[in-house]
């Protein structure tokens, strides 16, 4: 079970992935395609506000093109 965020900064993919709703693997695609995450003494670091800007500023885009596996 994920702990509860009492901060603004979530530590190791776990977290990060139990803020998002999402798994591990999820989390480093994210990363791959520019979510702000720091390795800080070996783990993962994020704040959420930076997640919630990068979330905005990726959705706000237009779909040029959409995937057949799309939901």
């Amino acid at each position: 079970m994920a702990k509860k965020v009492t901060t603004g900064l979530l530590k190791g993919k776990e977290e990060i992935a139990a803020y998002l709703g999402c798994s591990a693997p999820t989390v480093v695609k994210y990363i791959q395609i520019g979510m702000p995450v720091s390795v800080i003494f070996g783990a993962y670091h994020a704040h959420i506000e930076n997640i919630e800007a990068f979330f905005r500023a990726l959705t706000g885009k237009s779909v040029r093109k959409i995937e057949d596996d799309v939901e």
